[in-house]
Parts: structure tokens; sequence; C-alpha cells
């Protein structure tokens, strides 16, 4: 499994300071303008490549949304900024003073951050996002101050901590829910736990997901079918005229949430353990699907090729098909338990999926992967061998 640490997540947090302010797009405040050659710009480029405002640079999720709030196809948002920046930058700043974000008469919520230089007086600003103003913050440091107690209190162990530009990562498991899903031989030993992922620039919610963690090998894979997810999507009341307000509603409202979360968790724990046996049988079906052999005139190869049409939720590069299949063969040697090694079957294929999804150093991309894998487990094998 790609690993991080919680620390590392919190020390991100200790750098940079998120603040929030509203655009009112019929009375645009002058914090949101600047001037540049004598002319009133609220968008200019920096460095001829990235689009500035007064609270900083447009990241690359900001200038997506930005287009969607113009109503402009990011494609040819992107054309008009790279081909033609001067006329680009001509109707960005039009539609700005005269019907800003395109929208007529709302607000949104614009969310940017400041990042301190360790020992320096230089900051950078950034605009992470450009947001509704029904958007309800659940933000990755709230996760991580109520999630921790709850975990910590319930004897769970976080094996894996990671917050990339988008999103928080935390995979924990129950030590005390584990069995061993060896066939022939012992020691195979799986553990059921959970996976946490938010994110807080409007391209998710706040899910926690089943997970299961294999110690033989380090590999979690992900399995919604077999147990309940929590959903909580961001939206909210309408924003207020004061941030300040905003902030305390957010507050109480998330307070409640995470006691939601809390008991959630509890519940969801009693039932993991109960249905590991159920998990077990799952694998053990698994081990007997063989979806290669001398019944099935189709190789490692060709299976692989076919999972983007079964199962769409993924799209597998010619890189990572290259690696799944490295990894599975690994797997097929590994088991060895009663059967030619020339023939795969379901088990080794969803655990060449996960084994592959942990040595790769993409973390987002790898928790999809053990997302896929818990989806591949759960294909029948008539449609690949088909």
């Amino acid at each position: 499994m790609n690993t991080g640490n919680i620390k590392q997540v919190q020390d991100i947090y200790e750098s940079t300071t998120d603040f929030h302010a509203l655009i009112d797009s019929v009375t645009y405040n002058d914090n949101w303008d600047t001037i540049v050659d004598g002319k009133t710009m609220y968008f200019w480029f920096e460095n001829e490549k990235q689009i500035r405002t007064k609270y900083g640079v447009l990241s690359d999720v900001a200038e997506k949304q930005l287009a969607e709030k113009i109503q402009m196809p990011f494609r040819y948002f992107q054309k008009m900024k790279t081909e033609n920046p001067s006329l680009f930058l001509q109707s960005l700043n039009s539609w700005a003073k005269n019907f800003p974000m395109g929208l007529g008469n709302k607000q949104y919520l614009v969310r940017s951050v400041i990042t301190r230089y360790p020992n320096s007086i230089y900051t950078s600003n950034e605009v992470r996002a450009i947001l509704s103003n029904r958007y309800r913050r659940i933000d990755n440091r709230e996760v991580i101050y109520y999630m921790l107690p709850i975990l910590i209190a319930n004897g769970y162990e976080i094996k894996s901590a990671k917050m990339t530009n988008d999103e928080l990562y935390i995979k924990a498991v129950d030590p005390k829910a584990e069995i061993d899903i060896s066939k022939y031989k012992q020691d195979d030993l799986i553990q059921a736990g959970i996976s946490i992922s938010n994110n807080e620039l409007g391209l998710g919610g706040l899910t926690i997901t089943p997970f299961v963690y294999r110690l033989v090998c380090t590999n979690g894979m992900m399995l919604p079918e077999m147990l309940a997810s929590f959903n909580q999507v961001h939206l909210g009341k309408p924003m207020g005229t004061t941030d300040v307000d905003r902030t305390l509603e957010s507050f109480y409202d998330n307070n409640e949430l995470f006691t939601k979360v809390g008991l959630f968790i509890e519940e969801e724990q009693i039932k993991s353990k109960a249905k590991l046996t159920k998990i077990k049988e799952v694998f053990a079906d698994a081990k007997e699907k063989y979806i290669t052999g001398p019944t099935y005139n189709q190789s490692l190869q060709d299976v692989l090729n076919k999972l983007n049409t079964l199962e769409s939720s993924v799209s597998l590069t010619d890189d990572e098909r290259i690696g799944i299949e490295q990894h599975t063969e690994y797997e097929n040697i590994r088991q060895m338990e009663g059967h030619d090694t020339d023939y795969y079957n379901m088990f080794e294929l969803v655990n060449g999926i996960t084994s592959y999804a942990g040595s790769i150093s993409d973390y987002s991309r790898s928790t999809e992967l053990e997302k896929y894998a818990g989806k591949v487990l759960h294909l029948p094998t008539s449609a690949i061998n088909s």
C-alpha cells in the first residue's frame, strides 16, 4: 500500500493559512481589482502563463471552476489563454466588470492559501478554488481534528495518511478484526479497516469506505459492495454576509456531522468483524474463478485489455496494464496453493492490482486502483471469460 503519515499532513497546515473571501457579482469590491498599465484589471498574467488576481495565482482547479462560472468550455478557455492571451484577458476582464462571473446577481466563495516559506520573509498566494456560496466547508484540518480521536478511541491503527493538492486520505485498520484467508497454508491474514477521504476544493465530499488490509504484502483493497459507506457532500445553506457568521455556522454543523461519523464508525466496526468470515468466503471463491487456462483461450494480457470495457470506473494506461500483469504473475507464484502456476484466478488478479497500486508514487491514483480492485473482485467471470 502506498504510504504517508499523519505528521506530514499536519505539517502542511502549519506552513499554510487558509482564508475565505466573498465575491459579490454585482458590487465588486476593490479587493479584486488592481491597476495595470493605467487600466483596472480583475485578472492579469503572471509569467505569461498563470492567471493572477488580487487574491493570488489561479490554480488549475480554480481555472476550471472559473471557466464553468462564466459558462465557457474549458478547452476553449485554454485555447484562448494559450493562442490569444491579449483577447483572453480583455474578454475575462470585460466579463468581470460588466457581468462578474457571468452569472448575474450571485456570490461565490473563493478559497485561497498563503504559503509561508521557512526562514524567509517571502510568501506566495494561490486561489485554490472558486465555489458556490452554498459550499459547505468541511476542511481537511477539521477531518484530522475530529477523526484522529475517534479512530484511536475505537482501537484503529493508522496505516497510511496523505494530503495531495486536492485530497486528504487516511487509511486505518482494526487489528482485532483479523482473519486468515489462506487455503492450504497458514498466516495469510487480512484486517478490516476504513479509508477516509475528503476534498475541500469542490471535487468530492467526505467519504468513509470499508477497507481490507492484507498483512503478507501490505496491500489494501476497498470493498464498498460488501459494507456500507458514508458520504457527505459539501452542500449547505447559502453563505451569509460575513465570513465570521459562516465560520461559526460551519463549525456547529460539522460538530454535529462528526458526531454522526463517530457513531457510523462504531457501528460499522462491529459489522466488519461479523463480516470477515463472508469476506474470506469471497476471497476463497475468487481463488476458484480461473480467468486463464486450457478452458479459456486468452492470456492474462487479454484479460487486462478487457477490464477497461468491463469496469469503466478506471481507465488503465498501457504502463499500468504492464505493471499489473507483472504483479499478478508474482502473486500467482506466491500462492502456489495446489494449482498450476500457468493459470491465473480472480484472487491473483485483484491482488496484482492492489500490489501494483502500492508500488506507484501517485497516492491519489494508488487509492483509485485500490477501489478499482474491489470492483473487479465482483465482476462475473463469465464476462471476463467471454
